[in-house]
């Protein structure tokens, strides 16, 4: 790793932060933590560029990526968010070009989140129950 934090909160871990020396591919991310990530993408680039993105059954898609996304799975005990840098020639031509990216989650993991969900505030939770 090029760079590990710990956070503590009443003497216990509740987050890992990591910078890998070496960036994983996004795509591998299923297969290195077992759970499914699901790319985020900020309000600010789907309203700067609407055209650029595509609504089924309530979930947004892309057409093509950003050069700079997230990636989030969401266990039991923890949630893990990934920053994902998409750059590189292919990455801008297919984004110039509005190429579809067909090869799933692309880019590399620039920096993980792996926090706890003990810190989840849930209150207000039951009010739309």
């Amino acid at each position: 790793m090029k760079k590990a934090a710990l956070t503590f909160a009443d003497g216990k871990l509740v987050m890992i932060e990591l910078e890998p020396e070496k960036e994983p591919q996004a795509s591998a991310l299923r297969s290195i933590y077992g759970v499914e990530f699901v790319p985020r993408f900020s309000g600010w680039a789907v309203a700067v560029s609407p055209q650029d993105y595509e609504r089924h059954e309530g979930k947004l898609y892309p057409k093509t990526y950003p050069s700079v996304y997230s990636a989030v799975a969401v266990t039991d005990k923890v949630f893990v968010g990934a920053l994902i840098g998409n750059t590189g020639m292919g990455a801008a031509l297919r984004g110039s070009l509005g190429v579809p990216d067909s090869s799933g989650m692309p880019g590399k993991v620039v920096r993980l989140q792996i926090i706890s969900r003990t810190l989840e505030n849930k209150d207000g939770a039951d009010a739309l129950k």
